[in-house]
């Protein structure tokens, strides 16, 4: 599903940590931020990989040199958006992880400029918990 064109608002203290979380909050239509892009409001949930309340990992489609913010990886993730529930993003080689609740889409996702470079089912499923550091 492809939304209208959006907005990022980033809510709560963006903190520039090495890898962070993020979930959607809304889906209010407002400006377009970035060209191409879909973009929607966001919450940041903390430092590290999200994870459900057990502390599974999501199923996630991975791509780096994404852009410099997390605001990039944001959209990059929302050109997707069937059981989208957060993104990971790490300023490490600009890598961006859209995770999503109970299993990748079917069909896979696609993602275009820059295209993903790793797609995997892990067992995380309902929504964001919190999160586990990263190494």
């Amino acid at each position: 599903m492809k939304l209208s064109s959006m907005t990022l608002l980033l809510l709560g203290s963006h903190q520039g940590y090495k890898q962070e979380c993020s979930r959607q909050i809304s889906q209010a239509a407002v400006a377009t931020s970035f060209p191409t892009y879909t973009v929607l409001a966001i919450e940041l949930f903390g430092p590290g990989y999200c994870v459900d309340s057990v502390g599974n990992f999501f199923s996630s489609a991975q791509t780096s040199n994404v852009g410099s913010s997390v605001e990039h990886c944001a959209a990059w993730c929302l050109q997707n958006t069937d059981k989208l529930i957060g993104f990971s993003y790490s300023s490490s080689g600009q890598q961006c992880f859209c995770e999503f609740d109970g299993g990748l889409p079917s069909p896979p996702p696609e993602y275009t400029n820059p295209v993903a470079i790793n797609l995997q089912s892990l067992s995380g499923t309902g929504p964001i918990q919190g999160t586990i550091p990263s190494g």
